[in-house]
């Protein structure tokens, strides 16, 4: 089950990974058209086709569209570089959740204490005996991940260059892992 965790999850960075760098190539596109106006611009300046005025503005547009796509391209750039080495993050997590049982077992009241409120939300409230379900938190909800993305899986369909096929062997087929 680890390991399904661990492919479910490294399949749905690698495809947020795809998206961010489409992302990233068509705000490249953009910049890179921003800039090709500019150049046309200033060759029909150039050519006394349009005025200094109106070159102005069109350079000044052009320069604020720039910056702000220059930002989102940072951004792109910042979130992609967060993602190099989920592979040993997500092993380490694994382990810790392979352990978990034996982690609360063995700590003391602080301890249980801080497990539990890693799993749920601060604001977790027990009253008259009875608790108050607090939802989970970001990372706990991960855990349900796996059927939240299997789901496109059971029917056969295929995502960009997804881990798992979507396929069934035949009836008869036998699977051994050595």
């Amino acid at each position: 089950m680890a390991e399904l965790f661990k492919a479910v999850i490294c399949d749905a960075n690698s495809d947020n990974a795809q998206l961010l760098q489409l992302e990233r190539k068509k705000t490249i596109v953009e910049i890179t058209a921003q800039n090709n106006r500019i150049t046309k611009a200033r060759e029909l300046l150039l050519t006394d086709a349009i005025e200094s005025a109106e070159y102005k503005n069109i350079k000044s547009e052009c320069e604020n569209k720039i910056l702000r796509l220059e930002a989102k391209l940072k951004e792109s750039n910042d979130t992609l570089s967060l993602n190099i080495d989920l592979n040993d993050l997500v092993d380490k997590s694994l382990f810790n959740l392979k352990n978990l049982v034996y982690l609360y077992q063995n700590a003391d009241l602080a301890g249980k204490q801080l497990i539990t409120g890693s799993i749920y939300a601060p604001k977790w409230v027990i009253s008259e005996t009875k608790d108050r379900t607090a939802p989970l938190n970001e990372v706990a909800s991960l855990i349900y991940l796996i059927n939240n993305k299997l789901g496109h899986k059971k029917t056969g369909e295929k995502t960009i260059s997804s881990f798992f096929s979507g396929q069934v062997p035949s009836a008869g087929v036998h699977l051994y892992h050595s």
